[in-house]
């Protein structure tokens, strides 16, 4: 199974419309289908075959592509757009293709809130938010705020959480973070446990309390394992990627092939050759930062949106609906 190649063939949406949706593969049989597993969503760590007798099929949607992956290759993601066209990409391809067609969604407030997230731009989730539907949901508990919303607000809030709420009188606020509590924070958070398992120990504390308080405390980031080092750098400057990207004229090079198991998170992933070839490797060369890619592949995986169209346009006259791949299978 680790040599075998895989080629998505859809999404299972649940939602009707446009829609984020699990990708589907395909191998050798043509009646079996599979999803990937993968420990952080960085890279495929397999091909998990789906139960014949699931009724997943009943909302599938289907993806034309002539792209094939295995494993080691990024993790991927899938998105139906508002003209019904199924993409599955890497992250950072399909969150620059969303930014430009944000504004496409505004009449949809939850994929709005949706997307804005997978952006992981506070921006734009501040102002999705602000729509009367998406605050309600929040009030009702209907929707979570995401991480990097609860995270923003609870550094730079002064004090919150740091202290029980006053009551009517205005008493004096009692601190929930006496020294030895603050010693067991230290403690804990040392020892790896998450922001909402150190207030789960400390009792009487929300996360976001948590999260204020060791940003305060000043203490050290903890150490992460190198496939999770990418989504560890934060919300991803989009902008910027796409400056790096647009902007290099660097070519793609030989000289830094590597096989499956010599890859890490600073190599890229850009297969070479046919995957089913005993000599199949990978591009190897330095990835920019937070991508995949080198620059040269990176500019491959993202077109501009006149790029697509232009491509799409040349396809049609053509009477083809494929992709152009990552492998050749």
């Amino acid at each position: 199974m680790a040599d075998a190649v895989f080629r998505p063939v859809g999404i299972i949406a649940i939602d009707e419309g446009p829609t984020f949706g699990t990708p589907v593969f395909m191998s050798d049989d043509p009646k079996t289908y599979y999803i990937q597993s993968s420990s952080d969503e960085s890279y495929i760590e397999g091909f998990v075959k789906l139960p014949q007798r699931s009724n997943w099929r009943n909302n599938f949607a289907e993806l034309r592509s002539n792209c094939s992956y295995v494993v080691g290759a990024p993790f991927l993601y899938g998105f139906r757009d508002n003209d019904n066209r199924v993409t599955v990409e890497e992250k950072f391809v399909l969150q620059l293709k969303l930014h430009d067609e944000f504004d496409r969604y505004g009449e949809l407030p939850f994929l709005s809130f949706a997307i804005a997230r997978f952006l992981e731009n506070r921006e734009l989730a501040v102002r999705v938010t602000e729509q009367r539907a998406i605050k309600s949901a929040i009030e009702r508990g209907e929707l979570v705020l995401p991480q990097f919303l609860e995270d923003a607000e609870a550094i730079a809030s002064e004090g919150v959480g740091e202290s029980e709420q006053a009551d009517d009188d205005q008493a004096p606020r009692r601190s929930t973070f006496s020294p030895e509590r603050v010693e067991l924070l230290k403690t804990l958070w040392e020892a790896g446990l998450s922001a909402s398992q150190i207030a789960a120990e400390l009792g009487n504390v929300t996360r976001n309390a948590v999260i204020g308080k060791v940003h305060r405390l000043g203490l050290a980031a903890r150490a992460k394992s190198p496939y999770s080092a990418r989504s560890s750098q934060g919300p991803m400057d989009l902008e910027t990627i796409r400056e790096k990207i647009l902007s290099s004229d660097e070519l793609p090079s030989t000289a830094h092939l590597k096989s499956l198991t010599e890859l890490d998170v600073q190599t890229c992933h850009w297969p070479v050759g046919s995957p089913e070839s005993v000599e199949f490797v990978f591009c190897g060369a330095p990835t920019l930062t937070g991508l995949p890619y080198c620059a040269s592949h990176a500019r491959i995986a993202y077109q501009t949106a006149s790029d697509r169209r232009k491509r799409e346009a040349e396809d049609s006259s053509m009477g083809s609906g494929f992709d152009a791949g990552r492998s050749e299978s």
